[in-house]
């Protein structure tokens, strides 16, 4: 897999310009973006393991260790899946160039690319579960919680309405922008950085204090 503007590369770019679409190669960029949220997530693995390990911890407990765990692993499935959907990668060969029947893959720029129909359901259904998380927490919003979760549930239903609305503007915006290498980063980099500050900010004092106050911090 190159990152270099290869002869193979340029014919892609002058082939997408052919068919009327500006194409940014895949470059250095590129590669920035996939190892820095690469290592991102060996250190949220490390951590992971951290919480399951010690996950009789009370203040740990009361997260819900196993499925923060397995919200961390879907965040870096997501990962994976980001790289290819968001064209970091070439989709080239019988496994990335087989896109799901609600994602058809561009041979001329070698891209999957999502329906309308697909894009609207998926923004639908986030949208509707986030708004439903944000009227419970909101009902909920005066019975006394022990470590900060109803505080944590706001910040998270804000970040989350927040990236969603980007996402959703740059979807129905930009269709193609997967081809736009400022674009491309940006939303990869916005949505992982979010979402990992979200999972951050639900465990980190606990976690934290397990590991450094262990005793103090439940005194």
């Amino acid at each position: 897999m190159s990152f270099e503007f290869t002869p193979q590369e340029q014919t892609r770019v002058q082939l997408a310009h052919l068919g009327g679409v500006q194409l940014d190669p895949i470059g250095h960029a590129d590669l920035a973006v996939i190892a820095v949220l690469s290592s991102v997530y060996f250190v949220n693995f490390a951590a992971v393991a951290f919480l399951v390990w010690n996950r009789n911890y009370p203040p740990l407990k009361s997260k819900y260790p196993f499925l923060m765990a397995a919200i961390m692993i879907s965040m870096f499935i997501y990962f994976l899946g980001d790289l290819v959907l968001k064209a970091h990668v070439h989709v080239r060969g019988r496994v990335l160039s087989n896109c799901a029947q609600t994602v058809r893959y561009v041979p001329l720029i070698e891209m999957c690319s999502m329906s309308y129909a697909y894009r609207a359901v998926v923004q639908g259904l986030l949208w509707l579960v986030w708004i439903i998380n944000a009227a419970i927490n909101f009902k909920l919003r005066n019975i006394t919680s022990s470590f900060n979760e109803s505080r944590e549930m706001f910040v998270a239903c804000a970040a989350v309405f927040t990236l969603l609305a980007f996402n959703t503007v740059i979807l129905y915006t930009h269709p193609l922008y997967p081809t736009n290498m400022a674009l491309r980063i940006t939303e990869t980099l916005c949505s992982h950085v979010i979402a990992n500050f979200l999972w951050w900010f639900i465990m980190f004092r606990s976690m934290y204090n397990c590991a450094i106050r262990r005793d103090a911090y439940l005194a």
